[in-house]
């Protein structure tokens, strides 16, 4: 089955956080998630396959999810979406942790403030916000099932491949982690494709099987 979006990645900045382009393949409409560095390559990536950007939606509000979003915000004009619980780490280098980093970043407060169960949309597209806390208190994944041959999830710091988001920062809780990754992600169909904030993507069966921090039956 031909595919109804597409996925462009791009690995940015020193921590190589994944910065995505979610588009749909007929209209071109596209969400940028967790833009982290390198604001002019993104900007290339979107006009060299012809995108319109309608936002900019964040899984959490650390430093290396973050650094680009002022750039592209003044040349898209688009809003800005992250849950309620980070926003304040948009407007902080101390809350966001960049300043541990070498780098002080901040940007405006969000255009807009998620919770649980609410959507984004553009185009045809509606992505679902799952609030996922543990590695931070606000971390959240987005998901679209409808229109589109499996689902997607973007699961920022929250599921890796074989790997989950560190719990030892402020905010963080490692119960908190597992529970949000059982309750919130486990429960998708298996073959859902995950994007996450770093690293290779995978499925969610791959991780009910193989991930050896967050067992399906605990």
């Amino acid at each position: 089955m031909k595919s109804s979006h597409t996925v462009y990645t791009l690995a940015v900045g020193a921590l190589e956080t994944n910065c995505y382009l979610l588009a749909e393949a007929s209209s071109r409409a596209a969400l940028c998630i967790d833009p982290g560095d390198d604001a002019e390559a993104i900007l290339d990536l979107a006009a060299r396959h012809h995108l319109s950007v309608a936002g900019i939606a964040l899984t959490h509000g650390h430093g290396d999810h973050i650094g680009a979003v002022s750039a592209l915000r003044a040349a898209w004009d688009v809003p800005v979406y992250i849950h309620d619980a980070d926003a304040v780490m948009l407007t902080s280098a101390e809350r966001n942790l960049s300043v541990h980093l070498g780098v002080h970043i901040s940007t405006a407060a969000p255009d807009t403030t998620l919770d649980d169960g609410m959507t984004i949309d553009f185009g045809d597209t509606r992505v679902r916000v799952l609030h996922t806390p543990g590695h931070t208190r606000g971390g959240v994944c987005y998901l679209v099932r409808e229109a589109t041959p499996v689902p997607l999830l973007f699961s920022g710091d929250t599921l890796f491949a074989r790997e989950v988001g560190r719990c030892d920062l402020p905010g963080g809780s490692f119960p908190t982690l597992q529970q949000s990754i059982r309750a919130k992600l486990y429960t998708l169909p298996g073959n859902t494709r995950v994007f996450p904030g770093h690293g290779p993507p995978t499925t969610i069966a791959e991780e009910q099987r193989e991930n050896p921090h967050v067992r399906l039956n605990a």
